[in-house]
């Protein structure tokens, strides 16, 4: 049987909800995805599951910091987060530490991606100062 990207997201977005098994899961579209060489999706099919749940109300953020963010500064994000999507009812944070930042977050939802990092705000004042010169 052949599933389209979305169709495949669809699938295993229901089984999610569902309550199935996330280990077993994990394996079964795994293996499907390996059996019909379709591994190479797997990046774009967990971005399309991410925007059906954004639909229906949830979005996952990874918000992404050189330091453990403690919980009010995650409370903090997840206000703004508000209310720039109004129709989410809740809002799931997976921090990630990437000791590669110096300093700043980044946030990373399916659909944008918001870099206020120290590092990113160093290159924006860079290029502004380019620009003045000019």
């Amino acid at each position: 049987m052949k599933y389209n990207r979305l169709e495949l997201a669809q699938i295993i977005n229901r089984q999610i909800l569902d309550g199935a098994n996330s280990k077993q899961l994990a394996q079964e579209v795994a293996a499907f995805l390996l059996t019909n060489s379709l591994t190479d999706q797997l990046d774009s099919i967990i971005r399309d599951i991410k925007l059906i749940r954004q639909q229906n109300g949830i979005l996952d953020v990874k918000v992404i910091s050189r330091f453990p963010l403690n919980q009010p500064i995650l409370d903090n994000l997840k206000q703004l987060l508000k209310q720039s999507y109004h129709n989410v009812k809740e809002i799931l944070i997976e921090p990630i530490i990437d000791n590669s930042l110096i300093g700043g977050v980044r946030l990373e939802m399916a659909d944008s991606s918001l870099d206020l990092s120290l590092s990113n705000q160093l290159k924006t004042l860079l290029s502004l100062t380019k620009q003045k010169r000019n």
